[in-house]
């Protein structure tokens, strides 16, 4: 109880001298004090990462002690609480240094938090930063969230974040049931150009959970805002994604997780960067920067990775250049990369096979469908194909849009 007191003192008084914001828009979280009666004698759980903080970067754990909500867990994704765990690594119970509170993995033997874990739990709240892409499993974690809290008889809560990427709608929607799962939760386009608390909302009602769902909107938060519009500090909601412009391009250089092709791990600019020892760098940028795609050059690059494909090899590939981010198709430039990178690497380049027979193909599951691997139609077919798709998805889903 001392630390959690003193963190409320330290965050009192480091509010009094943060007088300074630079960020044009209010976050979820920076509107708690106009929500109090949600938590009014409740018993509050928080699924956070070192992405949830306000907007002078203040934890969004000690902005809830210090408003009096009373905390009693804390749930970690992919990555943890304080995300210092690696891709893929599994997670167990234990308790926070800081805050004393227990922490419950939702990246574990479970992906949604059981009885046990909301025993004490009447509101449980989510503020975690998403980077728009359907196969980031951040969405994933809050609709097992919502899904439990609906079981349970739980309050659901969304502190509301920007989309880095803006609204932007692309790609193919996930109709397969088959390729549907922690990595691609339910039918979404690759690039849904929703916020969280949308999302949440249209999952609740188009998805039938049906769960006692709150979203603590922004303020001053327009649709069409990249993260540069914002005002607001990056940081990492997971260890690859280090910049916006990486969560930008990540809907479509993110295909490449499931071939051969370096998708940019191991360097200082994952995916950013993405290559192969067989690719000539200089063809590979002359093929893509021949497509024209809005506001986008290629560079070549050459690039040795530190771990992960291709470890100490050198690779050919390029280097992407965002020029104008807010008509910057991520979903087309990754179709068009990897359709590149199969037709210079001819019999060298492939797709992971599934891990047993009969099993789904993970280029499936991140594109949305078997469009790209069956190879029968060309670039402009599959795009034109994807972009009706993304075109439905985005009619249907307006009606959750909380800004303009």
């Amino acid at each position: 109880m001392k630390k959690r007191f003193l963190a409320a003192v330290i965050l009192t008084l480091w509010g009094m001298t943060s007088m300074v914001n630079a960020a044009s828009i209010k976050l979820g979280v920076d509107n708690l004090n106009s929500h109090m009666k949600l938590f009014a004698g409740k018993r509050a759980g928080l699924i956070t990462n070192p992405t949830g903080v306000d907007s002078n970067l203040h934890s969004t754990i000690d902005v809830m002690i210090a408003n009096g909500v009373k905390l009693t867990a804390l749930y970690g994704p992919e990555h943890g609480v304080r995300g210092n765990f690696a891709d893929g690594d599994t997670i167990t119970t234990f308790v926070d240094d800081s805050t004393k509170l227990p922490v419950y993995s939702l990246y574990g033997k479970t992906y949604k938090p059981t009885p046990e874990m909301l025993k004490d739990v009447d509101v449980l709240c989510f503020d975690i930063q998403d980077v728009g892409a359907r196969f980031y499993t951040f969405i994933s974690t809050m609709y097992y969230a919502m899904v439990a809290c609906k079981e349970q008889n739980k309050t659901f809560v969304v502190f509301d974040r920007p989309n880095p990427c803006g609204g932007m709608v692309e790609g193919a929607v996930t109709k397969n049931k088959d390729l549907q799962g922690f990595t691609s939760i339910g039918p979404l386009p690759t690039r849904h150009g929703m916020t969280v608390g949308e999302l949440a909302l249209m999952m609740n009602k188009e998805w039938g959970i049906g769960c006692d769902l709150t979203v603590i909107p922004m303020s001053d938060y327009k649709r069409d805002m990249v993260w540069a519009d914002t005002g607001l500090q990056w940081i990492n909601p997971s260890p690859n994604i280090p910049s916006a412009d990486t969560a930008l391009v990540y809907s479509g250089v993110g295909f490449f997780e499931a071939t051969n092709v370096s998708e940019g791990r191991g360097l200082t600019k994952p995916f950013m960067i993405s290559g192969a020892p067989w690719l000539n760098a200089e063809d590979y940028a002359s093929l893509l920067n021949s497509k024209k795609m809005p506001g986008v050059l290629f560079r070549p690059a050459y690039f040795t990775p530190n771990f992960n494909k291709y470890q100490g090899k050198m690779c050919g590939g390029v280097e992407i250049h965002i020029i104008e981010p807010k008509i910057y198709r991520a979903v087309a430039v990754g179709l068009a990369m990897v359709m590149a990178t199969r037709d210079l690497g001819a019999d060298k380049f492939f797709f992971d096979k599934p891990e047993k027979v009969g099993g789904v193909w993970g280029i499936d599951v991140m594109t949305g469908d078997g469009l790209l691997r069956a190879n029968k139609l060309g670039y402009s077919e599959i795009l034109a194909t994807w972009d009706k798709e993304a075109t439905e998805f985005k009619v249907m889903s307006s009606k959750y849009y909380l800004y303009k």
